[in-house]
């Protein structure tokens, strides 16, 4: 029988610090170390704790690929970036070829032992763990806020940065940046590729007025969508076969709903996105005050979002939503998994029809705050 722990709240303000295996296991950072809760039950079980980071868990991503599930990869202000065996709880390596402070993560989901990340100087590491071996590449002297791996191309890495700027990397040649893609004038919080290789699926011109320096196509002429979410309020939709931006969403303003808000706490708006896969035409991403929305990008009109959840249970999270995960576990069900600033994780069942229902089960956990884990299910 599992332990039950009692966890801390998710770290606040990263790009990458959650995430979900096909197992049903939910991994977030917390102070300094990793929380592992199994969400496949009606009653989400806290399952083990990654412990060896000497200070903040900036970034936490699993590895995806078949049969390797278990592993996974942190990263932390004390400079290092390890791999994890979750299932036995033990580090299996680490490095420390970053000389700043580390503020993206991701496992790329098509190379099984490539773990990327990128610091706040610019520097993005590639890191092979199975032969132990790193290569640092410096595309811009800019702070790195998040990266992506391509799951269709193995070389291409997305890295969007503080200024706004997002730039798709080629790192079978060093430092050649295949695109800049410039629109967003302030903090890249999020990228997510579009789960579907091909850009058969919109039929949307260039956004006029975005500029574009294109570099080599590569191998990727079909090209392949890709999403981002900024502190500057909007969600854009990128064109990598031709390194233009062909959609900009803008958040909605809506009225706050449920819980009041805590006014000894100052936060700012964090606009993360996810692109669940099998669903090419939907993006979800959060808003000003903790709700989700799901983006119809096939929608025509200027409303293209429909809030989640119920009118009658009120907005998902009382706060800024951090990060969200979407993935299917082993009995096919859809989930997707959100964080927040109001320190609870919300699991949701039916990521394919977007409803969610009344409040199943709830787990709560204590540590300076309160976090609960909320279970909907169809």
């Amino acid at each position: 029988m599992p332990e039950r722990l009692l966890p801390a709240s998710p770290n606040w303000y990263c790009s990458r610090s959650s995430d979900a295996n096909a197992k049903g296991v939910f991994g977030f950072g917390a102070k300094n170390s990793v929380y592992l809760i199994s969400i496949t039950s009606s009653s989400p079980v806290v399952v083990g704790e990654l412990i060896g980071h000497r200070e903040r868990v900036s970034g936490f991503t699993f590895c995806h690929y078949l049969g390797q599930e278990d592993l996974c990869a942190s990263s932390s202000d004390d400079g290092t970036v390890k791999i994890w065996d979750c299932e036995r709880k033990i580090m299996l390596k680490e490095h420390r070829a970053h000389q700043s402070t580390i503020t993206a993560l991701h496992w790329s989901p098509l190379e099984k032992d490539l773990v990327v990340s990128g610091d706040e100087k610019g520097v993005v590491v590639c890191y092979w763990h199975n032969r132990n071996d790193t290569q640092s590449f410096f595309p811009e002297p800019r702070n790195v806020f998040c990266l992506s791996c391509s799951p269709h191309n193995e070389n291409y890495i997305a890295v969007g940065y503080k200024d706004g700027m997002i730039i798709v990397i080629d790192i079978s040649k060093k430092n050649e940046v295949v695109h800049r893609l410039r629109g967003h004038d302030d903090e890249v919080h999020a990228l997510a590729w579009c789960p579907e290789p091909g850009e058969e699926a919109l039929h949307s011109r260039p956004e006029e007025g975005t500029e574009v320096n294109n570099g080599l196509l590569g191998g990727c002429e079909r090209g392949c969508y890709l999403a981002s979410g900024s502190k500057d309020q909007t969600v854009r939709v990128w064109s990598t076969a031709k390194g233009k931006g062909v959609m900009t969403l803008k958040l909605p303003f809506l009225k706050r709903r449920g819980a009041g808000v805590d006014p000894g706490v100052k936060e700012r708006l964090w606009l993360t996105v996810n692109w669940p896969k099998g669903h090419p035409t939907h993006i979800v991403s959060s808003c000003f005050g903790g709700e989700l929305l799901s983006w119809d990008l096939m929608k025509n009109g200027k409303q293209k979002w429909t809030l989640l959840g119920s009118a009658s249970e009120g907005q998902t999270h009382s706060r800024i939503v951090f990060n969200m995960t979407s993935v299917c576990v082993e009995d096919n069900r859809e989930l997707l998994i959100s964080i927040s600033m109001d320190r609870e994780v919300t699991v949701f069942c039916g990521v394919s029809t977007f409803l969610m229902t009344s409040i199943n089960t709830f787990l709560s956990t204590i540590s300076k705050h309160i976090i609960r884990f909320l279970v909907r299910l169809l």
